[in-house]
């Protein structure tokens, strides 16, 4: 993320309340892409130079890549747009820019390939937001719990190991490890499946790992709109990780 320092100071008071990480850097000086991990790159411009960002695209090619600019003319906002990128005009709103930055990790999570929603019955996951929703009410899960439910939903009908489910919980595999998880399947059952006794979505592969159901059809593992809450918020996913809680 590149910009003065003023700038940065802003971005990191709108955006880190917003579970983001904000990080400045220096405007690449060739066009050799980088190893940098960034989900979104705003560039700060005097007005838009197309060649500072076609460089900078090419720097970060797994990132959204966001002009703020305070000069520029539309055929070069129209270049912009066709180059994947997306601009703000100086002087912005707090909204406007988290409005910005959400839309750019979005198209980012789905440029990955990866599906937004889970079905199956009425239970609904948003994989983007991570939010949970069983029978039109939104569920409240641990965090821990969440993490499972999507690692689960990611791999929907397929078989996770309990190692792969570790390493996604940023846990090593052992003897403990496997009773505290299965301490919180147990609980994530009791939330979220009819009878917990006889779970039909989170479902048990003895010996292996755990499995959730399939969800029911193309038309509901969709991005379909659902009725999960739209509201603003933004994020940029850091390493998998985090402890049982």
């Amino acid at each position: 993320m590149t910009g003065e320092v003023e700038l940065h100071r802003l971005l990191r008071s709108i955006l880190e309340p917003n579970c983001c990480q904000v990080i400045a850097g220096a405007v690449p000086r060739d066009d050799s892409a980088t190893n940098d991990p960034f989900d979104v790159v705003i560039v700060d411009l005097e007005s838009l130079h197309l060649d500072v960002i076609s460089r900078v695209v090419r720097a970060y090619p797994d990132a959204q890549i966001l002009a703020i600019c305070g000069a520029y003319r539309e055929a070069d906002c129209i270049a912009v747009l066709d180059m994947g990128a997306d601009f703000l005009p100086r002087p912005f709103r707090a909204l406007d820019l988290l409005a910005r930055v959400r839309v750019a990790e979005l198209r980012r999570f789905k440029a990955k390939g990866q599906r937004r929603y889970y079905r199956r019955g009425s239970l609904v996951i948003d994989l983007f937001d991570h939010e949970v929703i069983r029978a039109g009410e939104p569920l409240a899960l641990s965090p821990t719990e969440l993490e499972i439910l999507t690692l689960l939903a990611r791999s929907a009908g397929s078989v996770m190991t309990f190692s792969q489910i570790l390493a996604g919980l940023g846990r090593a595999d052992s003897r403990a490890a496997r009773e505290a998880l299965r301490t919180f399947i147990l609980r994530l059952r009791r939330r979220i499946e009819r009878d917990p006794q006889r779970p039909d979505l989170v479902l048990t592969e003895v010996g292996v790992g755990y499995r959730l159901a399939a969800a029911t059809g193309d038309a509901l593992y969709s991005d379909a709109p659902t009725t999960l809450s739209e509201g603003m918020g933004v994020r940029i996913p850091a390493a998998p990780g985090g402890s049982f809680e």
